[in-house]
């Protein structure tokens, strides 16, 4: 990567985003891209990305970012969640890592203390808020090279070590990356975007994921599922939310839009679960029902109520680089409630998830929420 094409990487994002410097300086910013210019022919290419990352998150837009410039094809044989300030391994492949090291606690990598990584890939990853910066840290811990941008490891090696600890004992383990299988993981996951369950007191609506959902107008399956829950919520019963995990993907109110106006016209009391894992299309259909009286459950979510997003894949004219840049701001529908930007969507009753209860499949949050419904 030539310096050219960094600094027209930033040039093209300023031309595109409503407002890229709501969050820093403009001045700042370009004194510190026209800095890096008399070293930069001496830096590698982890370091040219490192320095690239490093600047884009001074802008604090998580949906205006560029693709690093190295392949990241393999991965470590581990899924890492965060709890309570540290980190777990809460899945692993059953061909790289032995099953009883599930649930261990990531202590370091290669010699480096956990602690000390954080706090390098928080440098790097963009966001409004440091709660949205977690689940993208979550899933770099597994790339080798994110490892090697942040010089955790050496930039000729994949191999590492990885120090855990469990029932207080500290076990080293040597591990390698490899390609990832569904069915290889040690723990099947459910990988439906979205499903809705009626109990005998009220319904439950999770969406996982909205990313690859269509249109409602585009999908006649989509179309079909808003039309029975919206027959469901009919009989007034309570409704639960569960947009935990949800990183966003398709704006909500063009997939499930039908859904949260029969809440608003049939006067659905109920709650929404959220973490600091809610981001983008969750945050703002939280949002939208707590505007509509619902309460929101878990922790604070990764992004404030309103925010800029709605970008689309972009590249670099002359020098390829692949990114994506925010177009406009967005905000719940109808919304009222005047939020401080400054602060994640905070959740009313904060209930946060440890491992003990991960493990042991205790949902505290949601039971809450039935407790109430219940009461």
């Amino acid at each position: 990567m030539e310096f050219k094409a960094l600094f027209d990487l930033f040039k093209q994002i300023d031309s595109k985003h409503p407002n890229i410097y709501a969050r820093y300086s403009k001045e700042k910013f370009w004194r510190e891209v026209n800095e890096l210019e008399p070293i930069w022919s001496s830096l590698d290419v982890y370091d040219k990305n490192y320095q690239m990352l490093k600047l884009n998150a001074k802008l604090g837009d998580m949906h205006t970012f560029p693709r690093i410039t190295v392949a990241q094809p393999e991965v470590y044989p581990y899924k890492i969640k965060r709890f309570e300030g540290n980190y777990y391994i809460t899945n692993l492949s059953t061909r790289g890592l032995d099953e009883n090291l599930l649930f261990s606690k990531l202590v370091a990598i290669n010699g480096v203390a956990i602690a000390d990584i954080e706090k390098k890939f928080l440098s790097i990853i963009v966001a409004e808020m440091v709660e949205g910066k977690f689940s993208r840290l979550c899933s770099y811990l597994g790339y080798p090279d994110m490892l090697k941008i942040i010089k955790v490891i050496n930039i000729r090696e994949n191999a590492t070590s990885i120090t855990l600890e469990q029932n207080g004992q500290i076990i080293e383990k040597a591990i390698e990356p490899l390609i990832l299988n569904e069915n290889d993981s040690l723990i099947k996951e459910n990988n439906n975007a979205y499903e809705f369950n009626e109990f005998a007191n009220h319904f439950e609506f999770v969406i996982r994921t909205f990313n690859n959902l269509k249109l409602i107008k585009m999908d006649k399956n989509i179309a079909n599922f808003n039309k029975k829950v919206v027959e469901k919520l009919k009989s007034g019963k309570p409704l639960i939310v569960d947009l935990r995990d949800n990183t966003g993907g398709t704006p909500y109110f063009r997939v499930f839009g039908q859904i949260t106006q029969a809440v608003q016209d049939l006067g659905i009391s109920g709650f929404c679960l959220i973490n600091n894992d809610s981001q983008s299309s969750s945050i703002l259909m939280a949002s939208d029902l707590k505007e509509k009286g619902f309460i929101l459950v878990g922790e604070d979510g990764g992004q404030p109520a309103q925010f800029f997003a709605m970008n689309k894949p972009q590249k670099t004219t002359d020098y390829g680089i692949n990114y994506f840049v925010s177009r406009e701001w967005c905000k719940a529908v109808n919304h009222m409630t005047q939020y401080d930007q400054t602060e994640p969507l905070r959740a009313d009753v904060k209930i946060p998830q440890n491992i003990e209860d991960y493990k042991n499949n205790i949902d505290k949050a949601k039971n809450y929420c039935i407790q109430q419904i219940n009461h």
